[in-house]
């Protein structure tokens, strides 16, 4: 064995002594780290429809702000642009209305101004309102 062989042999020997002592490879911890993958690979689609939601949001927010909301759509078309809404409710009573939906910010539950839509029973929008969010004392 010539002075050069030598670091590329203890390279080698490192290499596989290290992570067979410090366990990083062995069989028995492959289904944690497999479920840790798991986990952080279902935290990333999380995050993925968080911020689609968010911008879904962001959009009916503008429209609605901006007078973009046409009445007469029919609720796919909502659905389309916007996504599903949060909440879903049989408003009976408001006159003519047969389905108000409900959007707003997908992590602020309770701190977040809303867009309400109101369907008629054939489905088309007839009315739609931003409720803003008023702070409780001490918020």
């Amino acid at each position: 064995m010539t002075k050069m062989h030598r670091p590329l042999i203890l390279c080698v020997i490192l290499t596989a002594t290290v992570p067979a002592v410090t366990g990083c490879h062995s069989l028995g911890h492959v289904d944690e780290l497999w479920l840790l993958k798991q986990y952080g690979d279902e935290a990333d689609a999380m995050d993925e429809d968080i911020d689609v939601a968010e911008a879904e949001y962001r959009q009916i927010r503008e429209d609605a702000d901006n007078g973009r909301l046409a009445a007469g759509i029919d609720r796919d078309t909502v659905r389309e642009r916007y996504g599903d809404p949060v909440y879903v409710q049989d408003p009976a009573d408001r006159q003519g209305a047969a389905v108000m939906w409900m959007y707003r910010r997908p992590v602020h539950f309770f701190d977040s101004d809303r867009v309400l839509l109101y369907f008629n029973k054939e489905g088309r929008l007839i009315e739609y309102a931003v409720q803003h969010h008023q702070p409780v004392s001490g918020e």
